[in-house]
């Protein structure tokens, strides 16, 4: 019989194994049922090295996938390279809130404090550079390094009155106002307002000098630890500093107040209330007005007047005339150092109202010593 009959293979599926273009992971698949799947751990190994594939083989997930056959798995994953990152500088100052109303109690907002200003102290921290990382290389699933890329430094640059500590840290070599210029930040000793202190600036409380170019309008304070230098006038404000120093003059409308630690100079005071310290400098005449110098009242140029109020000076009181022809009522005293006899008054009264309260306290004590049986608030009161 010449017709022959050719022995049909028969196709037994086979697990396959797919291996990604960018050899980061590996699957397992089988194109059969799960009837025809004979197959174990070991030969699924066979298949990965066969493949290459030599790292970050799981067989917990080959474990999983010989369960279910029918269902692909991620049997071998690579591990990504991580890049360095760059270093970066952190400030510790929000520029970004500069000219913006605090917010107080109640979220009810400030328009009298601004953040005009952002005041440091001798070795306050002003940024620090957090540096760049090197990264971290990965592996493909076929055992190859990839590389990495460094992340790139960035110079901690030292601006005027700042110091770096350990390569890293720039803090403040001066008390005073940080200003960022460009990449730098600088400690300035003094601050310069170019208007008004008004809504526009809010209250001003700083550890320089201030140098005021406008006025100081009503209801608004100037705290400063150096000398302040008003350009206009002070109308209704409250300065406290070092020095002050007035070009135009004070219409304290009945609540302005003046203190100085050391001088006061201006060139008129009106209804106004000044201190200083030391001496007080008045260029042409003080209306109605309460003056109090630790040393010397001068009101010697133009006018030299002192008409109303009350002036009181530890040294002397110097002016060209006392009083007016209209017989208005104006109080000098000298001799006694108005800033310690107030200091004095108030320890006084302090002594005396603590001389009282020491009275009432003995007398508790003796009533509750001569109790036999003390309630337990008696007892907390006694030992109180």
């Amino acid at each position: 019989d010449t017709a022959g009959t050719e022995s049909e293979e028969i196709q037994v599926p086979v697990p396959v194994i797919n291996v990604s273009k960018d050899k980061m992971e590996a699957e397992v698949s089988f194109p059969g049922n799960k009837d025809e799947f004979k197959y174990d751990k070991a030969y699924i190994m066979k298949l990965l090295q066969d493949k290459g594939v030599t790292y970050g083989i799981d067989e917990k997930l080959i474990d999983d996938f010989l369960q279910e056959p029918l269902c692909s798995k991620i049997v071998a994953k690579g591990k990504p390279a991580v890049n360095g990152k760059n270093a970066y500088i952190k400030k510790h100052i929000d520029f970004s809130q500069k000219g913006r109303p605090s917010n107080g109690n109640y979220d009810r907002v400030d328009y009298k404090n601004m953040n005009l200003c952002f005041l440091v102290s001798k070795g306050d921290i002003l940024a620090e550079r957090v540096p760049q990382t090197k990264g971290e290389c990965g592996m493909n699933i076929m055992g190859q390094e990839i590389a990495c890329r460094a992340g790139k430094p960035i110079p901690l640059v030292k601006g005027k009155n700042t110091e770096i500590l350990d390569s890293n840290i720039l803090i403040a070599a001066i008390d005073g106002q940080v200003i960022e210029e460009g990449n730098r930040m600088v400690v300035d000793p003094k601050l310069e307002i170019n208007s008004d202190v008004d809504v526009s600036t809010g209250n001003i409380k700083f550890n320089g000098s201030v140098f005021i170019k406008g006025n100081v309008q009503d209801g608004f304070t100037v705290k400063a630890d150096g000398d302040v230098n008003v350009g206009g006038t002070v109308s209704g404000g409250t300065i406290e500093a070092k020095n002050v120093y007035i070009e135009g003059g004070v219409l304290g409308m009945r609540r302005g107040k003046i203190h100085a630690k050391e001088d006061v100079r201006t060139n008129f005071i009106e209804n106004a209330d000044i201190t200083a310290e030391r001496n007080v400098y008045i260029a042409d005449v003080a209306l109605h007005s309460k003056i109090n110098a630790g040393e010397k009242i001068i009101i010697k140029e133009r006018r030299g007047q002192i008409v109303g109020g009350n002036a009181i000076a530890g040294l002397l009181v110097d002016a060209k005339v006392l009083g007016n022809f209209m017989n208005v009522v104006t109080k000098i005293e000298v001799g006694i150092n108005p800033i310690i006899n107030k200091e004095y008054k108030k320890v006084s009264t302090d002594i005396e109202n603590d001389k009282k309260q020491l009275k009432n306290i003995e007398n508790a004590l003796n009533i509750l010593s001569s109790e036999k049986k003390l309630s337990v608030s008696q007892k907390e009161k006694f030992a109180k």
